[in-house]
């Protein structure tokens, strides 16, 4: 891919190799499409979170926010949300695939999710991350989440 990519930098005089990556990466996102075919754009922004450093991944539909996906800049994901008159569209998934492909996903130990997020995990698949390496991302004391499920003695 790089070799293809340096090619077209030179044939289209781009500056640099990057500078061309970026901009296959926008055509590529404007590509994307719900499972009812309706165009979707796919914007990356780099945030905080509750004083984490994340990138917010937002599915752009009509030009509007149709749901975003927040994950830590570690990859572990923090928040997925999709507006609920397009829940079922593909939306999320469509933004999981994406965010995997640009840095890698992680999902969070079970302890960290909801119903709807174990539920996303296993429609996902995907690797989940170590608890303790989640808990210290989070800034949490794994001892005692695990004490608070009953699952340890303090």
């Amino acid at each position: 891919l790089d070799t293809h990519l340096d090619t077209l930098a030179r044939r289209f005089r781009f500056n640099t190799c990057m500078h061309l990556t970026q901009c296959v990466k926008r055509l590529y996102t404007s590509g994307v499409r719900t499972k009812e075919g309706n165009p979707m754009n796919i914007t990356t922004t780099a945030t905080t979170e509750d004083g984490l450093p994340a990138t917010r991944y937002a599915a752009i539909i009509d030009g509007t926010e149709a749901g975003y996906l927040l994950a830590h800049t570690s990859g572990l994901i923090l928040n997925v949300e999709i507006e609920e008159d397009h829940q079922g569209e593909g939306i999320a998934r469509a933004l999981y695939e994406h965010a995997d492909n640009t840095q890698g996903l992680y999902h969070v130990p079970t302890w960290g999710c909801t119903p709807e997020g174990l539920g996303f995990a296993e429609a996902m698949g995907g690797d989940i991350m170590d608890e303790q390496e989640a808990a210290d991302i989070l800034g949490l004391d794994l001892d005692q989440i695990r004490f608070d499920a009953g699952l340890e003695e303090m």
